[in-house]
């Protein structure tokens, strides 16, 4: 059997495509992650593990980790993989601060 290599982003658009082409009989894909490739928000917050509202925030609030808008000012949010890792690996990030804890003394 012949085998050919595309090396392409991971667009929603491929992924659809790629699911497409796997129900075809004796069509076999191996995806392979592109260490510097970009990251929508919600691709980034999984990553991250963390809740989508609050990774927004860090980024785009708290500009702790690089984002860009190749669309213009309206456009989706990407991250690069390595700027997140960059993020994710350094010891010094802020940790999250949870929530105040609001109550009754008993004394």
């Amino acid at each position: 059997m012949d085998s050919i290599a595309i090396h392409i982003p991971a667009t929603p658009e491929i992924t659809a495509l790629v699911k497409e082409l796997l129900k075809l009989p004796g069509v076999k894909v191996e995806m392979v992650a592109d260490d510097d490739g970009y990251l929508t928000l919600a691709e980034a917050a999984k990553e991250a593990r963390m809740n989508y509202h609050s990774f927004r925030r860090l980024v785009v609030d708290r500009r702790l980790i690089k984002y860009s808008r190749p669309g213009g000012e309206k456009s989706d949010i990407r991250i690069k993989r390595s700027d997140l890792r960059a993020y994710l690996d350094n010891p010094k990030r802020p940790k999250s601060r949870g929530r105040k804890a609001r109550g009754v003394s008993v004394i």
